[in-house]
């Protein structure tokens, strides 16, 4: 897309979904969820005229290995996208990892076209246990680079706010929670029955959608938005894990 930074000079706003597309994700229509989720958060996204020419999305989607690993694209990319299972583990570190360098590798790529910013967002979807295709030191390692970009005191400019959200009774909570202590506080859990999953998948997504625009009117004080952004994802994640406890 870098002749794109050509033709379109408005300041941008990187998102990448990084996906768990492993066998589990088929369970109670988990994946069929997520593409419906999506496809929510697309329509509610194409509504605000300011989108088309600013946000932009790439894709990530892992299993054991990454499966798919897209340009940044613009947000009809996502019209007509859909997701399916492939087989094999969740090497989730490895696709945090890729997500995190995409959008590192794209705000050099805006900074050498002497095009700014708005805060970029990491959405995180994964229903498993990291397995013996990761390793201990490459989970630590995704964790600390989440958290780095985090820190709200160095380096603003390279803010990534990061939705991590867990799907279903197996998730490996107690690890999520760690990439998300320095954004929501905890991991975002989607469990119960299908029907609650579903309500809920397109109820998170369209409230990302609703930070997403809410970036998009921010003055460029990334700090600023950031830790706005934060305080409302913030209670927004303590209102699910309260009607998780009523399940």
């Amino acid at each position: 897309m870098k002749n794109d930074l050509i033709s379109n000079t408005s300041k941008r706003l990187p998102i990448v979904l990084c996906l768990d597309i492993s066998p589990s994700m088929s369970m109670n229509k988990r994946i069929e969820n997520l593409n419906a989720a999506i496809k929510l958060f697309y329509e509610e996204l194409k509504k605000d005229p300011k989108v088309l020419n600013s946000v932009e999305v790439a894709v990530v989607t892992f299993s054991s290995n990454i499966e798919e690993n897209t340009d940044f694209e613009t947000l009809d990319f996502l019209a007509n996208k859909t997701f399916s299972v492939v087989s094999g583990g969740t090497n989730l570190s490895l696709g945090i990892l890729t997500s995190i360098k995409k959008i590192e590798d794209r705000l050099i790529e805006l900074d050498n076209s002497d095009i700014d910013n708005y805060l970029p967002f990491l959405v995180l979807v994964t229903d498993g246990d990291p397995d013996q295709t990761d390793s201990q030191s490459n989970l630590e390692a995704a964790i600390q680079s989440v958290l780095h970009h985090c820190e709200t005191s160095r380096s603003p400019e390279r803010l990534i706010a990061p939705y991590i959200i867990g799907v279903g009774e197996q998730v490996a909570e107690a690890s999520l929670n760690r990439f998300a202590e320095k954004f929501t506080g905890k991991a975002i859990i989607i469990d119960g029955d299908s029907s609650y999953q579903q309500n809920l998948f397109k109820e998170l997504f369209a409230f990302i959608s609703n930070s997403v625009k809410n970036s998009l009117k921010g003055t460029g004080d990334l700090k600023s938005l950031y830790e706005s952004i934060q305080k409302t994802a913030t209670k927004q994640t303590e209102l699910i894990h309260k009607k998780r406890k009523l399940l």
